[in-house]
């Protein structure tokens, strides 16, 4: 098929109407020609083309009269998808009528909060700072107001307020000190620092440095050989070897330091029964052939008292019952 042959009249006709807003892809569909071809009379006629901005716009259906009051509406307060609804345009339409009026970054969300934290700020902005005088944390008055603690500090500053260093500052301008040790050492014990009298270590942990808890853990490694009695792993590089009590130490304490109560198992296959301790007690018991196998032992749970959680040495410590056996089975 042939293509259709412009006259003089109709390129005129063609650049006016492209002047008055209508787009080229549709003038080149009227007249049965290339969207190349309509731009190439426009060039002829120097006339200049619009931008995308400017092509979008065209393509709205919006009077400028109708067009001013979306604006006016939108600086009063109301939202951009809510006008679109009612004008029956898209939401893209009254962005880009909000954009040629110069409001390009006031319809965006961080815009929107940024108005609001405004104005809270202009509400509360004096109850905030008498807040933190007294001693409230940025933390809280966030919680307390809807924003960040950084919103707090930031707008503190900004009003010539003092901000006080937070935790991980403090810790960084103590790192290494005394002072810090101590502050850790009394958290740690769940007393405040004006009541801390010295550093202690948690029971377990020291329990676990005294030399009976090293000679059963020598006896059960050597009894099994260095090897885990669950997938025969020998102990290497890889293969870290670690003692396991087959009733909890903390439920059944007088066998604590009995070997017949400990097992030998690799770092993966001690991990693998976390939780499910109570559940292996007899597959263990079976596989060290331990004279506790079939035993109804009574539980004598750990208690914790003054004396055991104050003494520095074990040999300071009271009495427990249990025995260590000296000969592997």
């Amino acid at each position: 098929m042939r293509r259709k042959k412009i006259t003089p009249e109709q390129e005129l006709e063609i650049c006016s109407r492209y002047i008055a807003g209508e787009s080229s892809i549709a003038l080149g569909k009227e007249y049965k020609v290339t969207n190349n071809t309509i731009l190439k009379y426009l060039k002829r006629n120097e006339v200049a083309r619009r931008t995308r901005n400017e092509t979008q716009m065209g393509k709205s259906k919006i009077a400028p009269a109708k067009q001013q009051d979306i604006i006016n509406r939108y600086s009063q307060g109301e939202r951009s998808k809510a006008l679109a609804v009612e004008y029956k345009v898209s939401h893209g339409t009254i962005l880009n009528i909000l954009r040629k009026a110069g409001t390009t970054n006031d319809f965006s969300p961080l815009a929107r909060h940024r108005t609001k934290m405004q104005a809270i700020f202009e509400k509360w902005g004096d109850c905030i700072c008498e807040r933190y005088v007294e001693g409230y944390t940025a933390i809280l008055l966030g919680k307390i107001f809807a924003l960040s603690p950084i919103q707090i500090l930031k707008y503190l500053k900004s009003q010539g307020i003092e901000v006080r260093p937070s935790r991980v500052e403090i810790q960084k301008a103590m790192k290494g000190t005394e002072e810090l040790r101590m502050i850790n050492s009394a958290q740690n014990q769940g007393i405040k620092l004006e009541d801390w009298k010295g550093y202690t270590r948690p029971f377990w942990q020291r329990w676990k440095d005294s030399q009976e808890y090293h000679d059963w853990r020598t006896i059960v490694l050597a009894r099994d050989k260095t090897t885990c009695q669950w997938c025969k792993k020998k102990r290497g590089l890889k293969n870290k070897m670690e003692c396991h009590h087959i009733y909890r130490k903390s439920q059944y304490f007088h066998l604590a330091l009995d070997a017949n109560n400990g097992i030998t198992l690799c770092h993966n296959c001690h991990i693998s029964i976390r939780g499910k301790e109570d559940s292996w007690i007899e597959i263990f018991l079976a596989l060290i052939n331990s004279p506790l196998q079939g035993q109804v032992i009574t539980p004598q749970p750990f208690v914790m008292t003054e004396e055991r959680n104050s003494f520095g040495n074990w040999e300071q410590a009271p009495t427990i019952t249990g025995h260590i056996v000296q000969e592997p089975i």
